[in-house]
């Protein structure tokens, strides 16, 4: 079997030395390491290229054919938007666009000989929005919603495709994760292994009991806050309702959205709103701020008939606008994110647009839990074909309630958001 490694850190590197001897490798990284220097003179019968995920144009040309590749790259992005913004996307787009660059470097070649299977490693952040993990977990949940989207789209292909979310892995051989606690990476390789003999698509969990915590942040993110150190819903739902804002400003990602128009409309009943373009427009003395990330047809492809700068375009609009927003506004009494449609079990050709608003919905959730009771901040989920005029009432009257989240038609998202949180292998 050609077995491709894409990131040659902890699981990676743990999962070539498992390998060796019994496949044919090839590993791949920006740069060769001192450890997999000696890899390779001790199994000369694998190879390395150098390649930068991130230089996308600069992918290796492999010879042979593939029938496994693992794309392990990523970063531990801790940087907040508000004190380092490009490091802050540069983090996001690393663990994002970069097993996305693998996916459409390496996929032509599998469909076209309608064979192959994707390993995509990613991590328990992915459906936990820890709040010190800034720009990592909504990069993870990006990931997540991009591998979501992809699943539809490889049926009839003979491509699988498995998504391995590990915990916190103690360091071997990486140079940017240096945790000294949680499972060992050779754990993870050997889960991993095993992927290649099951049949169909995964979305695996090392260890298997973390299925819960996505379970939990999906459906009960209450408890989650609390562990983040809030005070109960209820409580912070009465200091929310106590506090009015004077100054309230909106961003619509689509200026043509029929929901946008609506929200703005219903918010312009209870008083004069600006209307954002850029952070260029944005009054410093705003405290009360209303994104609403809504998704229209410029974003909408195939992940392979789709090209790396239109899904950064779509970052753009979907996420970081609206994290530059709230990020520039440390003192606003309300933030409120809108998520049209929400991210739950994405469709085909929607890779571009979930991804983006996964890491929207994750990154409000971090928001909340810095910021505490301090500012109110409400995600509204918005399900197409919802009306939009009695969306945008029922958003505006949970805001002035004071709550935290609001989902819209809520008894079929509550049935999706269940079924997707507990469709687990």
């Amino acid at each position: 079997m050609n077995v491709v490694i894409v990131g040659c850190g902890n699981v990676g590197f743990e999962l070539a030395r498992r390998l060796a001897g019994r496949h044919r490798l090839v590993l791949v990284d920006r740069r060769r390491s001192e450890h997999v220097s000696d890899f390779l003179r001790a199994h000369p019968d694998a190879s390395f290229h150098e390649w930068d995920v991130m230089n996308h144009a600069a992918a290796p040309e492999i010879d042979g054919a593939v029938d496994v590749v693992v794309c392990t790259v990523g970063t531990l992005g801790t940087a907040t938007p508000a004190d380092d913004f490009g490091r802050f996307r540069t983090e996001l787009e690393l663990n994002y666009l970069g097993p996305v660059a693998c996916v459409k470097r390496f996929l032509p070649r599998m469909i076209e000989r309608r064979s192959g299977r994707l390993v995509i490693v990613t991590s328990t952040s992915g459906h936990h929005a820890a709040r010190e993990l800034t720009a990592y977990a909504p990069s993870k949940w990006a990931l997540e919603a991009f591998t979501a989207a992809l699943r539809p789209e490889l049926e009839g292909t003979g491509v699988e495709l498995d998504v391995v979310s590990p915990f916190n892995i103690k360091n071997r051989w990486s140079e940017v994760f240096a945790f000294d606690f949680g499972i060992a990476p050779e754990l993870v390789a050997a889960r991993i292994e095993r992927c290649f003999a099951e049949p169909g698509h995964g979305r695996i969990f090392v260890p298997r009991r973390y299925e819960a915590l996505h379970v939990i942040e999906r459906l009960s993110p209450g408890l989650l806050d609390r562990q983040a150190g809030l005070m109960w819903s209820s409580r912070r739902r009465a200091s929310h309702r106590r506090r009015s804002a004077t100054r309230l400003a909106i961003y619509r990602a689509s200026p043509e959205g029929a929901l946008g128009h609506a929200v703005a409309r219903a918010y312009e009943a209870h008083g004069p709103v600006a209307t954002l373009r850029s952070t260029d427009d944005l009054d410093r003395e705003t405290d009360a701020l209303v994104s609403v990330a809504e998704v229209d047809d410029r974003f909408t492809g195939d992940v392979l008939a789709t090209p790396i700068e239109r899904y950064r375009e779509a970052l753009e609009a979907l996420l970081y606008v609206p994290v530059r927003l709230a990020s520039a506004l440390p003192n606003a009494s309300r933030i409120v994110h809108v998520l049209s449609p929400p991210p739950i079990a994405p469709r085909a050709r929607s890779s571009a647009t979930a991804a983006p608003l996964a890491a929207l919905w994750a990154w409000t959730r971090t928001l909340r839990r810095l910021r505490g009771a301090s500012t109110q901040v409400l995600e509204a989920l918005v399900a197409p074909p919802a009306d939009p005029n009695a969306a945008a009432r029922a958003i505006v009257a949970a805001d002035r309630a004071g709550r935290e989240m609001v989902m819209l038609p809520r008894p079929s998202l509550l049935v999706a958001l269940t079924a997707e949180a507990l469709h687990l292998r």
